[in-house]
């Protein structure tokens, strides 16, 4: 980990995302101190490096959405044979939902 000459520090919280080791290496290479822990040693993490500052990572999908302009998520119905379905013929089933994407 490399110390920064500011007092800047950040605490990145690790809840299994695959670009937490991303974000560090972000952070550091901007020059400031941060570490890694895992979410359930939140309080831990606190205590040892005091931070100066938060941010919340949304999802690489939220970026690419809000990056592409992409409002609409389409999401086809498939049917697993031997899985239970409320649908009398689920195999005959055809069908897509939409959803609206608005996160911020």
């Amino acid at each position: 980990m490399n110390k920064s000459n500011n007092n800047e520090k950040i605490l990145i919280l690790d809840f299994g995302s695959q670009v937490t080791q991303l974000i560090a290496r972000r952070v550091r290479e901007s020059g400031v101190y941060s570490e890694i822990f895992p979410y359930t040693k939140w309080e831990e993490g606190l205590k040892k490096i005091k931070p100066s500052s938060h941010f919340v990572y949304r999802s690489l999908n939220v970026a690419l959405r809000q990056r592409l302009d992409l409002y609409s998520c389409e999401r086809p119905i498939t049917y697993f044979e031997g899985v239970p379905s409320p649908v009398i013929y689920p195999e005959s089933t055809n069908m897509v939902v939409f959803r609206e994407n608005s996160e911020d």
